[in-house]
């Protein structure tokens, strides 16, 4: 989306709910260093914009821009990378969940350790991640 690629801002999810006459379309934004209040209000008005030109969504809507948050699900490998020495949930494929520290990510192996060792996972088994927050 070239309004996000000109702020290098990464999309991360898109979220159209309600009905015609009271949607509101949500955009996940994030960036490596975290995304900041004017960023999303600026991703905001030119999204707007883009919006009312290309008459894209019918009827009324409501626009919300924002961080994903701590609890999102980590589903590309980018947002593994992001997270090394991150305590995680991984749950897989296979119906297996794994709980550890990412140490490393590459496009194709995401590297756990566990308490028992440490695991290389192949990306294409793992449906998504979750940070385990420390409380």
């Amino acid at each position: 989306m070239p309004v996000l690629d000109e702020q290098n801002v990464e999309l991360v999810d898109i979220e159209l709910k309600g009905s015609v006459g009271s949607l509101l379309l949500r955009i996940y934004v994030d960036t490596d260093e975290g995304i900041s209040l004017s960023q999303c209000s600026a991703i905001s008005r030119n999204v707007s914009d883009l919006l009312d030109i290309h008459d894209e969504i019918p009827g009324k809507y409501r626009l919300d821009v924002s961080s994903p948050g701590v609890d999102r699900p980590l589903r590309k490998i980018r947002d593994f990378q992001r997270n090394i020495d991150r305590d995680v949930l991984i749950v897989r494929d296979e119906g297996v969940d794994i709980i550890g520290k990412i140490i490393s990510a590459n496009d194709n192996i995401v590297v756990v350790k566990t308490n028992q060792d440490e695991m290389s996972i192949p990306f294409e088994t793992i449906q998504y991640g979750k940070i385990r927050l420390k409380w």
